[in-house]
């Protein structure tokens, strides 16, 4: 057929596109055209055509090969064309014949040439269709169909069918099958209520599973993994633990997702740690005018550190250290894990006039308990070489 024959107009009434849905109505003037012009077999008592994909795309340029598969099965499902192709990928052509059956002995149609093509006029509404019954019912056939084939309870199928029949009369709209547009409408809702199901079944669950922080929490070893395949060292996410128990128990916060939150929570705070920190290659004495970055103000606030605390214990920790006339490589870091301990003392209740800043002697027997702070900037072991 010449690629011509419908390449200049489609024209289509605007009470078959409200009836059967825009992409429909174009479809169906682009195909009952093809059973016009070209030949057909006759079985069954229907006229089939067969069209290929090739020459589908040249008539429906403004479709791809599933957007043709996906409306001709709506017009099929509307009980208005049949199919007899599998899809248009797959088969290589579109084999259709509208849901009317005619005379079998008629004769094809020979094939048009373009001169003798018609214009195209509206399609309208095949002797078929008709109206829905006010007294309209789904058949037992359809309701089984319904309930084996696509899991639609036959109950819930019969209480559509008022507002079913109420809908499709106002509208005075005309099918060939009725059955067929309320078995895809029943299927349609009940997808819809199944999808409301498992939201809420959803919600519910993980209302079941929202817990408290507990004083005695630990990351699952899965979280652990995870961050330690990330690079992060462990005694690094041993020392956060205490903050982050302390600030969500104070929150009073429910959740079933503490792990991840402690994930994104050593992820922030280590990547600031390994991007605003930086060391020195000599250990110095501290400076009378010192004072810590803003950067170590980011990483407390990550920690949920009240910055105005720790803004005020910057001159006593200057004043201490300048008299012990120790030498280190990074203020910042000490500094840092000072905070975090008179924080954490602070709010379990504990005395706030023990000072931190120096260590006490360990003995060989008791095991190492500083911080990954401490452990890995503390170069002491350079002084006097």
């Amino acid at each position: 057929m010449p690629s011509s024959l419908i390449q200049e107009q489609i024209t289509i009434p605007t009470s078959l596109a409200a009836t059967l849905g825009l992409e429909e109505a174009v479809m169906l003037q682009v195909l009952a055209e093809c059973l016009k012009h070209r030949p057909a077999k006759h079985h069954d008592g229907y006229r089939w055509v067969v069209v290929s994909s090739e020459e589908a795309l040249r008539l429906m340029p403004f479709w791809c090969e599933q957007d043709i598969d996906r409306i001709s099965q709506k017009l099929q499902s509307q009980g208005i064309i049949r199919l007899a192709s599998a899809s248009l990928a797959l088969a290589g052509n579109l084999q259709f014949a509208l849901n009317e059956k005619t005379a079998s002995a008629e004769a094809p149609r020979p094939e048009s040439t373009p001169e003798a093509v018609p214009a195209l006029q509206p399609l309208r509404p095949q002797q078929g269709a008709k109206q829905i019954a006010t007294d309209w019912q789904p058949g037992t056939e359809l309701l089984r169909k319904l309930q084996e084939i696509n899991g639609v309870p036959s109950d819930f199928a019969v209480q559509l069918v008022p507002e079913f029949i109420t809908y499709w009369r106002d509208r005075q709209a005309t099918t060939y099958s009725w059955e067929s547009r309320f078995m895809s409408h029943a299927q349609r809702l009940w997808q819809q209520q199944a999808g409301k199901r498992d939201v809420i079944d959803a919600a519910a669950a993980a209302a079941k599973s929202n817990t408290a922080m507990g004083d005695h929490w630990r990351p699952g070893e899965d979280a652990l993994t995870i961050l330690l395949r990330s690079g992060i060292e462990q005694q690094f996410i041993e020392d956060a633990i205490p903050e982050f128990i302390l600030y969500w128990r104070d929150r009073g916060d429910v959740s079933s997702t503490w792990d991840t939150r402690f994930i994104a929570h050593i992820r922030r705070q280590w990547a600031r740690y390994e991007s605003s920190l930086q060391f020195d290659t000599e250990p110095r004495r501290i400076a009378d005018d010192w004072q810590p970055s803003e950067d170590v103000y980011d990483i407390l606030r990550m920690a949920n550190i009240d910055v105005d605390f720790a803004r005020q214990l910057v001159a006593e920790f200057v004043v201490y250290w300048r008299d012990t006339n120790q030498v280190y490589n990074s203020w910042s870091t000490r500094f840092l894990q000072h905070i975090k301990t008179r924080w954490a003392r602070r709010l379990n209740g504990q005395h706030q006039g023990v000072q931190d800043y120096g260590q006490r002697p360990q003995s060989a027997a008791e095991p190492d308990r500083r911080s990954f702070v401490d452990k890995h900037t503390d170069q002491s072991w350079r002084e006097g070489l």
